[in-house]
């Protein structure tokens, strides 16, 4: 739970998908090191938009250091205007 939140907290949703209305949701996988500092990310599900799946995985870069788990961690990231 606490891993989701820092990657919500780092979330930034792109001025040029959010001007294009483009929405989604992107899958992403990650390996920590025990530091917290990220081993490996990676796309595992695509949202449909280069913008939005960039953004995911660089979501997950900004949220490190991360409370360490062992590992591969799996999140969805969710682009949606409200």
């Amino acid at each position: 739970a606490r891993i989701v939140g820092k990657i919500e907290a780092a979330k930034r949703y792109p001025r040029s998908a959010r001007r294009m209305g483009i929405q989604g949701t992107a899958t992403v996988r990650f390996r920590l090191k025990p530091n917290g500092q990220l081993e490996k990310v990676e796309l595992v599900e695509s949202s449909g938009s280069k913008i939005l799946d960039d953004a995911s995985l660089e979501t997950v870069r900004e949220a490190a250091p991360l409370p360490f788990k062992e590992g591969w961690l799996k999140v969805g990231i969710v682009f949606k205007i409200l």
